[in-house]
């Protein structure tokens, strides 16, 4: 039964970061009953996606989130693609493009030069946010960044190593 809308629909699957969401047969129900819900955001590791992907990705454009650390496994499951956070999605944009037009070669080298700064970042959504925020206030020009508490504490080691995997990265490009 579609929803009542004729939009397509899509929901964000997030267990790990808020303590609930839905197993993959939920999904699979879920796409059952409601023919217009069609994207799917999954959060999970690479194992996870790949286990999604094998039982519902026919039945949902699935996207995966965690910034883009496990791209290029998404892309090998048959994820539709990544939502990234801002900070890298130059790169990750590059990597994806590189990715679809078969130049796979190209792409993992791409991808393997941003994975020490996504795993980085990664580590915990608080030090996404903290430390993201950051980058892409860098690569944005922006002078100040403001945290929302509750939030981490800045720590200079980790900047120090926020600078040392981004040093190559410049400015975000302008649409």
């Amino acid at each position: 039964m579609p929803l009542p809308t004729h939009l397509p629909l899509g929901i964000q699957n997030a267990p790990e970061y808020i303590g609930v969401g839905l197993d993959n047969s939920a999904i699979a129900e879920l796409a059952r009953r409601a023919s217009n819900v069609v994207v799917l955001k999954a959060e999970g590791p690479a194992p996870y996606i790949g286990r999604l992907m094998a039982e519902i990705g026919e039945s949902f454009s699935v996207f995966n989130g965690r910034n883009g650390v496990e791209l290029i496994d998404n892309l090998r499951f048959g994820c539709a693609g990544t939502i990234p956070g801002v900070e890298c999605c130059d790169v990750q944009s590059r990597v994806y493009n590189l990715w679809r037009a078969g130049e796979t070669d190209s792409a993992v080298n791409q991808f393997r030069e941003v994975l020490p700064l996504l795993s980085f970042l990664m580590l915990t959504i608080d030090h996404l946010l903290c430390y993201g925020k950051r980058l892409a206030a860098r690569r944005l020009g922006l002078d100040e960044v403001h945290d929302r508490g509750p939030a981490l504490t800045v720590r200079k080691e980790d900047l120090d190593t926020l600078d040392f995997w981004s040093q190559d990265l410049g400015p975000l490009p302008k649409a």
